[in-house]
Formats: structure tokens, sequence, C-alpha cells
């Protein structure tokens, strides 16, 4: 089930990530995969990717950034393929999986 999470819920999830101790903070595939509910793990994409949304469309990339909303939100195979990659790549940081996701369906 995906959640639809609104800007000020991902900045939460956001916040709460970005106050951990970098080790923490960097959490592999498996870790998100692995040992968080579904719900949780749904969080943590989401708020990944609308924090790299964000990035995108304050860099001047407006273009990449509503390329990556419409893949994750609107492309109902999203889920599992990073999903997928997750489990492919349980050793590799999360958030950078993610980044070579994005790069792939939205361009460099």
């Amino acid at each position: 089930m995906r959640m639809n999470l609104t800007l000020p819920a991902a900045a939460i999830v956001a916040a709460g990530l970005l106050a951990l101790p970098s080790p923490a903070a960097a959490l592999t595939a498996g870790e998100v995969s692995g040992k968080m509910d579904s719900h949780q793990e749904n969080a943590f994409i989401a708020g990944a990717l609308d924090m790299a949304a964000s990035f995108y469309d304050r860099a001047g990339k407006s273009q990449k950034s509503k390329c990556l909303m419409h893949w994750y939100y609107d492309d109902e195979r999203s889920i599992p393929e990073i999903l997928g990659v997750f489990e492919n790549y349980k050793d590799k940081e999360a958030v950078d999986l993610l980044y070579v996701l994005i790069d792939r369906h939205c361009g460099k």
C-alpha cells in the first residue's frame, strides 16, 4: 500500500533521519526492507524521494523533480522496482540506490 505523504509529513520524517548520527543515518537497503514494517518502509522511501524532488526543484531542475514525482506516485511499477533493487543490493545505502533509480527514470 502506497502512502501519499504530504510535504510536512515528509519533512518530519526527514528531520528525524537528519537528526540521527551519521553512521545511523546511512541505512542500507537491507535495513530498510528487512527491519522496517511496510508503513515505516513506505514512509522512508516517500520521504527520501520527496526530499530529492524538493532538492531538484530548488536546484533549478524542475523537470527532473516532476519526473521523479510522476514515476514514484503515478507509476504502479515503481514500488516493486524499488523493493526489488533493495532486495538485490541489501548491503548498499538505500538512498544511493534511490538516486540510481531516479537517474535511470529521469536522467542525470
